[in-house]
């Protein structure tokens, strides 16, 4: 990859946060195809792995879930990216949306990508929300934090690809979808793990 190639990603990252429409404009006029967005939702993870991996050795001085635990976790990632964005193009088309699929795997699997350097202040947010927690407790303001922006930046990009001009109903709509797919991970997890 070419220093300009890795400009260009940190550029359009950092773009995701502050103007997440021209972000997500982008990434539909590269034009992913789906072991594109498959290997964003790898690198999405990985960040994520390393970040609670790093956060549980230095703010428990324990070990993170081993390498059986990670591989698991990355299935679930990988499934919720998938019913994500099946989800994000049919009911988006049910509401008058003109996104393609390809569109609507390219926006899910980059809101992914970009959210996934929002896990240290996620990190920093829920060990503050803990009674025996390394991080003092004014730092759980991260975790609420995370969450409206992870949501915003995720309608944004959803609209993008459909070409809703309102953002609200898109919003709506994404907390919805975040909760069934909330409610699968959870239960994929508990089938996975075997509880």
């Amino acid at each position: 990859m070419s220093d300009a190639t890795l400009q260009s990603l940190a550029e359009n990252t950092a773009e995701a946060f502050t103007a997440p429409r021209l972000s997500a404009r982008r990434i539909i006029s590269i034009g992913p195809n789906l072991r594109d967005c498959l290997l964003m939702v790898i690198v999405a993870f990985a960040v994520q792995a390393f970040t609670g991996e790093l956060g549980s050795r230095l703010l428990s001085g324990e070990p993170g879930p081993g390498l059986g635990h990670r591989m698991a976790e990355l299935a679930v990632q990988a499934a919720i990216f998938m019913m994500l964005a099946w989800g994000v193009h049919n009911v988006g088309k049910r509401f008058g949306g003109e996104g393609t699929r390809e569109a609507c795997m390219a926006v899910v699997a980059w809101h992914l990508f970009a959210t996934a350097f929002l896990a240290p202040f996620t990190l920093l947010g829920m060990n503050a929300l803990t009674p025996d927690g390394a991080v003092p407790g004014l730092f759980f303001f991260f975790a609420p934090l995370t969450v409206v922006v992870s949501v915003w930046m995720f309608a944004s990009m959803v609209a993008e690809a459909h070409g809703f001009q309102r953002l609200a109903p898109v919003v709506f709509a994404s907390i919805a979808g975040f909760f069934v797919a909330g409610l699968v991970a959870f239960i994929l997890l508990g089938v996975v793990a075997g509880g």
